[in-house]
């Protein structure tokens, strides 16, 4: 979850990730993103350039394939 003015930075940042966008939910002033992207991507730098874009710390889940969907 965040602000609705971190979502277009956190939005480029998850594509430049090879991220696929798999849902956005408005509650209220908040927005939530669901991507999928490869581990590879996340692993690296992705939570402190995240940092660096929004406020809110992010949640991610794994699953059992080659991806892990990511949820803000």
């Amino acid at each position: 979850m965040m602000p609705q003015d971190y979502v277009g930075p956190v939005m480029t940042l998850a594509n430049l990730k090879r991220g696929n966008q798999l849902n956005m939910a408005y509650h209220g002033k908040q927005v939530m993103l669901t991507y999928e992207m490869p581990l590879a991507e996340i692993v690296l730098d992705f939570f402190d350039k995240l940092r660096a874009c929004r406020a809110a710390m992010p949640r991610w889940t794994t699953s059992s394939r080659s991806t892990a969907p990511l949820t803000w």
